[in-house]
């Protein structure tokens, strides 16, 4: 019987460029071991013990050194089966409003970044579950803060 674990994060980061989201994106290293050259949004590992918020607020800053303006949780979790591990990972997701002065940092996980508006950001990304959230966070938190108030983190 399949694992079931909680272990992993995703973090959607935006920054608001004249008024429109754009949303950064990065590109893993070549020789990373899991998904080399793949397109990604922040996506980490908590740490034993981790809340999944404190894992998301850690590992956005340990992938890109950016400082988070506004977070919130998008409503719904990622899921996807390893079968090397038999285990089906539910990973928890955050939309992160960051300054749209500052630039990332990439952590020698990541070769490059990119800001896309959204119908680019989502022809990036290689996951199914990526592009939904994508299409959330914009419909849902980033053109619509008004009602975004009731998953942001205070």
């Amino acid at each position: 019987m399949p694992t079931l674990a909680a272990r992993i994060v995703e973090v959607y980061v935006f920054r608001m460029k004249d008024g429109t989201p754009e949303y950064l994106l990065l590109k893993r290293a070549a020789n990373e071991a899991i998904y080399p050259g793949i397109w990604q949004v922040v996506t980490g590992t908590l740490l034993e013990g981790e809340r999944a918020l404190d894992g998301a607020r850690r590992e956005l800053s340990e992938e890109t050194g950016l400082t988070i303006r506004r977070l919130w949780t998008i409503p719904g979790i990622s899921t996807f089966f390893d079968p090397g591990s038999d285990t089906v990972h539910f990973c928890p997701m955050f939309a992160a409003e960051v300054p749209s002065t500052l630039e990332p940092v990439m952590s020698p996980e990541h070769q490059m970044f990119g800001w896309f508006e959204l119908e680019r950001a989502r022809g990036f990304v290689a996951w199914p579950s990526q592009r939904e959230a994508l299409q959330t966070v914009h419909a849902f938190i980033a053109s619509d803060p008004e009602h975004a108030d009731v998953t942001i983190v205070r």
